[in-house]
């Protein structure tokens, strides 16, 4: 039905899809919004984007996880609005300290413990989510949930009891301890909402088809969506520079980061008679370290005065670098705020990042110990190890990186295999920067164990 509506624009198909959904969709809203009128809104602004631009992908697994990440951007939307921002941030605040301590025999009601659910399930990877909706929300055997997947029964019987675990692990983070076949039964209950009434069925097809004009709020609380869903796109692009640049895979420590990052490096050397160039650097050792220096300190311009780019993937991935770049120093800065610099450096023992940090250090550990080919306009450093060659191009008088140099053997199942993976990185970065702000962590043991679940997740 998804495809006969993007081919066709067929208005049956999108209907049925209305129908089917729409009850999930408006239990996700109010659930989150926790306000009956607000979350109609929402979940019309959600099949009017459905209807603008509907996801690409085909089958019920995409449909359903693009369905609850639209709503919860949505949802997240309107609690921004300024006309319910302060009662929101109000309630979050009760919600937190009225949150059950484990020590304690206390009930939780059932809108609370809804609320919890829909945490856990935000809280999974987009595979785990989709296995879970797929099995729970949309009744599939696991041999379905397989095929739906395209990956073997086995995997997917993993896959789903790896989901209910941490599931299970979160809500025990809150307070609320639950066995699997218990949070089972409630993740059904929660999910298979009932259907919402005719006059709002209507109404979402209505408006979703161009039959009908949206209200003010549902044109913006769309627009919003559509922003956020740029946003994550750009995201899914921020993980691939980091890799590109390294043409490698594996982790490296923070702590190991942050000794680096305090140990003096060396600085961009010009050749006599040689000015500095805004185009490059002096010599191809001095564009990398240069390069090193302006990714630890997130400079955006530096890091696009040393990358050289030939097209405009080059350049979507080097200003993805650059996002990282600066979400990880944003990162440190909100964790020193909080906690101080001993629990910083705690969490670098800990915590590991992308490729990007194990490049930015090779360059910074490596590049005065290895020798530098140079063919005319071209140079090659060979770092070894996971970082491997690293190719520069001369341009206007200075030395840049070659991005085109280093990604152009990449077939196209590796490039989406690091996009993939590097994103959830950086998305992980910007998330846990934004919940310290807001003050979601009380302690440092709080968001410690939000990063170990992250990790866990990762692998």
């Amino acid at each position: 039905m998804l495809e006969q509506f993007r081919l066709a624009r067929s208005e049956q198909a999108f209907g049925e899809l209305v129908r089917r959904h729409a009850g999930f969709v408006l239990a996700t809203c109010r659930r989150r919004l926790r306000d009956a009128h607000a979350a109609e809104d929402a979940a019309q602004a959600v099949f009017l984007v459905l209807a603008r631009r509907p996801p690409t992908r085909t089958g019920s697994s995409a449909l359903a996880g693009w369905l609850y990440r639209t709503a919860v951007y949505a949802c997240n939307n309107a609690m921004r609005a300024k006309t319910s921002r302060d009662e929101y941030e109000r309630q979050a605040a009760a919600e937190r300290a009225a949150t059950v301590d484990p020590r304690r025999d206390v009930a939780i009601d059932r809108a609370e413990t809804e609320r919890l659910l829909d945490g856990a399930l935000a809280e999974l990877s987009s595979k785990e989510r989709d296995a879970v909706l797929l099995r729970y929300y949309q009744d599939q055997s696991v041999q379905q949930v397989g095929q739906s997947l395209g990956i073997a029964q086995n995997t997917a019987t993993k896959r789903i009891g790896r989901a209910i675990e941490r599931m299970r692990e979160f809500l025990a983070d809150k307070g609320l301890a639950i066995s699997a076949p218990a949070l089972i039964e409630a993740f059904t209950h929660a999910t298979r909402a009932p259907l919402p009434p005719p006059e709002f069925i209507a109404q979402a097809i209505s408006i979703a088809t161009g039959q009908s004009v949206a209200s003010v709020v549902i044109q913006h609380l769309a627009e919003g969506v559509n922003q956020m869903i740029r946003i994550a796109q750009a995201k899914l692009v921020a993980a691939v520079i980091a890799v590109v640049i390294t043409a490698g895979g594996g982790v490296v420590a923070v702590s190991q980061l942050m000794a680096q990052s305090s140990a003096p490096r060396p600085t961009a050397v010009e050749t006599p008679n040689e000015p500095k160039n805004r185009a490059g650097a002096a010599t191809p050792k001095a564009a990398l370290h240069a390069l090193a220096a302006a990714g630890r300190a997130a400079d955006v311009d530096g890091m696009k005065m040393l990358v050289d780019v030939k097209n405009p993937s080059e350049e979507q991935l080097l200003l993805a670098a650059c996002e990282y770049a600066g979400a990880r120093k944003t990162f440190f800065e909100a964790v020193n705020a909080k906690f101080g610099e001993p629990a910083m450096t705690r969490l670098g023992g800990m915590m590991q990042l992308n490729m990007f940090d194990v490049f930015l250090k090779d360059l910074e550990t490596k590049t005065d110990t290895v020798t530098e080919k140079i063919r005319g306009s071209e140079a090659l450093l060979s770092m070894e190890g996971e970082t491997g060659n690293v190719w520069l191009v001369r341009e206007d008088g200075g030395w840049k990186l070659s991005a085109t140099h280093m990604t152009k053997d990449w077939p196209q199942e590796k490039y989406t295999e690091v996009l993939t993976g590097v994103q959830q990185g950086n998305v992980m970065l910007g998330d846990l920067t934004n919940q310290i702000n807001d003050g979601k962590f009380a302690t440092f043991a709080d968001l410690a164990r939000t990063v170990r679940g992250m990790m866990q997740r990762g692998r």
